[in-house]
């Protein structure tokens, strides 16, 4: 399988990376914690827990997610996570 040209398996590349980055600036009060990792042949399972709140709002969240890490020829290839956003959407809407 040879690994696609695509920075972190995102379409937009760089742009889209940074974009994704600076919604961090909204949050106040961030964590995160790895639970598990599991390593098979080329691909990595993260599960982790992680929350914040939205300085806007006040609203907070904590979120449970999945992230799968592709790696070929020493490359990153995709990023797929898998997680239910709900409370990080109903934080944003939540006026404390």
């Amino acid at each position: 399988m040879s690994c696609s040209r695509r920075r972190w398996g995102l379409h937009g590349g760089k742009a889209d990376f940074l974009a994704f980055h600076s919604t961090f600036a909204l949050l106040s009060h961030r964590h995160a914690r790895i639970e598990r990792l599991l390593v098979s042949e080329d691909s990595v399972a993260v599960w982790s827990t992680s929350g914040g709140t939205v300085a806007a709002t006040g609203g907070s969240f904590v979120v449970e997610a999945c992230t799968i890490f592709d790696v070929r020829d020493d490359k990153l290839c995709a990023v797929i996570e898998y997680a239910d956003v709900t409370a990080v959407l109903a934080a944003f809407e939540t006026r404390a």
